[in-house]
């Protein structure tokens, strides 16, 4: 059997980064006066919990499949196109100004690239886990896949598809391309060397 020891603490430094991402969320939101209606750590698919407690008009839960987490925001799944579209309520997502959605939308990556520049300046090799975990996560955010908080900010862009797919093309290859240069892997050389 193999030694899971060395796991362990990126393990739970993951479930940390999660936290540290989704607080950062809920913090923007309720800070602009955005309601909360869902918390979860991990996702509860085919709504299933391990855990779920309403208190108040938010539901606090702990899902059964750890592959993340999430926050639910009023209005944050409201049809936007006719017929469906209705006025937001006050405290709904999109009653907000795009500025305001997209500083609610990013406080989660912020609050991870936060957490890992403390825990690198005061406890490098201590943290590390953390310092890793949250930076991957805060890289992965950012990516703009279906779902994302990169996804959801370059949707607030009032510009046509095509300049939202030009823009999505060139945002992914900056991020992939700084994340090889943090790991140390020279692309040019790669790609030359396919040559």
């Amino acid at each position: 059997m193999p030694d899971l020891q060395p796991y362990i603490p990126y393990a739970l430094a993951y479930v940390v980064a999660m936290l540290v991402h989704e607080l950062g969320h809920v913090a923007a939101a309720r800070w602009f006066g955005v309601r909360v209606d869902r918390i979860f750590l991990f996702y509860d698919a085919n709504d299933r919990a391990l855990f779920r407690k309403r208190i108040g008009k938010t539901v606090y839960g702990i899902g059964w499949l750890p592959l993340g987490s999430y926050v639910e925001l009023a209005g944050m799944n409201r049809p936007t196109t006719w017929p469906f579209r209705e006025a937001p309520l006050p405290w709904e997502l999109k009653a907000r100004t795009p500025f305001e959605q997209g500083c609610i939308l990013v406080a989660g990556v912020v609050a991870n690239v936060l957490v890992a520049t403390a825990c690198w300046c005061f406890g490098a090799h201590d943290l590390l886990p953390i310092v890793w975990t949250n930076t991957a996560i805060a890289w992965f955010n950012l990516l703009p896949h279906k779902g994302s908080d990169g996804a959801l900010v370059l949707g607030l862009l009032p510009v046509s598809a095509f300049t939202r797919r030009v823009i999505t093309t060139v945002w992914t290859g900056a991020l992939v391309t700084a994340f090889c240069h943090a790991v140390g892997i020279d692309l040019i050389a790669l790609c030359a060397a396919q040559l």
